[in-house]
């Protein structure tokens, strides 16, 4: 601690407030040899100044045998403190409508099931347009996001680049948070086809066939607890998940509509 100045007061006495207790006046004999303390002057032969002159007690003689204690114990007593916990704010988005949604809601589920990587409908793309709505808002609001990471596939991608569209924040892609693989419609593009198409995405983490040939449900749930680990460590605090429904609800527990945005604080101890 970088003491104060000393101050010129009446009757030539120059005095300097203790740094252990306020309103306290330091004797000259205590701390002269100090190399960060300057030593008070004495006033009238070695005698204190009149008590109106100071504010709080006349400093007292110290005793020559007593030691003065100027650095801390070696052991000092532990004061136990609770550690803060850190959160990370996590803007989870499901994708928008695409045909196989459609086609499911029709009573088509067969169908649906075998389009592969299917884009966005016209209702998905009106979707997209109200979402990239209300990020602004959400962004005006206090949230500022530091990177979005989507899903490799189709309308995920579409979902994300629409929704953030006048927002300048990187695109990474990730295959932990793609959709449950037991089916034709969650099989992506390899990456060297996506590079092409979404050349503003980054697909450094992602290898050239990221989906599985097949998926179970208890490694779908193994993902998800390698994801929460993962994304605990990345240093960005405001992070978009960009992700498909039955992931989200196996890391959530909750049900997202198509096109559905949830601020979550996300607690990483």
């Amino acid at each position: 601690m970088i003491p104060e100045p000393m101050y010129p007061q009446p009757n030539g006495w120059r005095f300097q407030p203790c740094v252990h207790h306020q309103n306290h006046y330091l004797p000259p004999p205590l701390y002269q040899n100090h190399p960060h303390l300057t030593a008070s002057v004495p006033y009238n032969n070695g005698h204190h100044p009149p008590q109106h002159l100071i504010q709080g007690p006349v400093p007292q003689a110290v005793p020559n045998d007593v030691e003065i204690l100027l650095t801390p114990p070696s052991t000092p007593t532990s004061v136990p403190r609770s550690v803060p916990s850190i959160k990370k704010r996590l803007l989870f988005i499901r994708h928008a409508e695409a045909y196989h949604n459609s086609l499911y809601a029709s009573g088509l589920k067969n169908n649906a099931l075998k389009v592969r990587d299917p884009q966005l409908t016209p209702v998905g793309h009106n979707q997209v347009q109200n979402l990239r709505n209300e990020v602004n808002n959400i962004v005006k609001k206090g949230f500022r996001p530091e990177i979005i990471l989507v899903s490799p596939l189709t309308r995920t991608l579409q979902t994300a680049t629409g929704g953030f569209f006048d927002q300048a924040v990187k695109l990474e892609a990730c295959s932990l948070i793609t959709e449950l693989c037991d089916a034709q419609c969650n099989e992506g593009m390899p990456v060297s086809q996506l590079k092409r198409i979404w050349h503003y995405v980054n697909f450094l983490q992602t290898p050239e066939v990221w989906w599985p040939e097949y998926e179970s449900r208890d490694e779908l749930y193994s993902r998800v607890r390698t994801f929460k680990k993962w994304v605990k460590y990345r240093p960005e605090q405001n992070i978009v998940i960009v992700s498909h429904g039955g992931f989200l609800y196996a890391l959530l527990r909750l049900y997202f509509a198509n096109c559905e945005a949830k601020l979550i604080e996300w607690d990483i101890l």
